[in-house]
């Protein structure tokens, strides 16, 4: 089944000084780059990602909109169907996901991150229990 996530991510020089905004769904109480649902919107190249299992590699980007599907053994990103809007200082992105049976049931952290042009960066922010259908 596939799920939307809004995301807001805010910069107090205006949305346009956002760089990259990470949305991340994993085990545990720290943040981990291993066998999550993490992904990226570069908002200066306009391209989504999906970081692969290992946490190593990003891989192809591709734009909102665009008819492509980044996939990991835990999920699928959808850029067909994640959307990006913004007004005044804020950035919101509704990532469509859709996890994998394996992990169906499970609870999993939800986290944000964001990185200005200057190089600021909000550090990882915990939002809470997602149960996963």
């Amino acid at each position: 089944m596939k799920q939307t996530f809004a995301s807001v991510y805010a910069d107090p020089n205006g949305y346009a000084n956002l760089a990259k905004c990470y949305l991340m769904i994993n085990t545990g109480a720290a943040v981990s780059w291993l066998n999550g649902a993490i992904v990226l919107y570069d908002a200066n190249a306009n391209l989504l990602y999906l970081l692969n299992d290992a946490g190593a590699s990003w891989g192809t980007g591709y734009a909102p909109g665009s008819a492509n599907v980044l996939e990991n053994s835990q999920c699928k990103l959808y850029c067909a169907e994640t959307t990006k809007s913004a007004s005044g200082n804020n950035l919101t992105v509704n990532w469509k996901i859709e996890f994998k049976p394996a992990v169906s049931g499970q609870t999993r952290k939800a986290w944000l991150y964001a990185i200005d042009d200057g190089g600021l960066n909000s550090t990882w922010i915990a939002k809470g229990d997602i149960t996963i259908n």
